[in-house]
């Protein structure tokens, strides 16, 4: 189950070290590192998950209230921040019964 104030968070690479500070936890969403351009920075911004300390009263307002300010970071390195939520898809419909999720249709 997902914590109320779990953000995923897509930040510029200079601000990911200045946002692994102690007012949330913020670590990598993927196991691959980014791939590291001159003098071994990434140039690409990357996607962590971060617990914020506040939130607010439904998972989107956590992702949108102050994010920015919660991670010690300047706000235009914040490039896009979404609550981490629980999904599920579907994979069974009139021709696939459950099969396989993609499964071929034999007629």
């Amino acid at each position: 189950m997902s914590n109320s104030n779990r953000v995923l968070v897509k930040i510029r690479p200079t601000s990911a070290l200045a946002a692994a500070g102690d007012r949330a936890n913020l670590r990598p969403l993927f196991d691959t590192a980014p791939v590291a351009g001159s003098l071994g920075l990434t140039a690409a911004p990357a996607w962590y998950l971060a617990d914020l300390p506040d939130g607010g009263p439904t998972p989107w307002d956590s992702a949108h209230t102050q994010v920015a300010d919660q991670l010690g970071i300047d706000e235009s390195d914040v490039l896009f921040a979404e609550p981490d939520l629980q999904q599920s898809y579907p994979d069974m419909n009139e021709r696939n019964r459950g099969a396989g999720p993609f499964a071929v249709d034999s007629n």
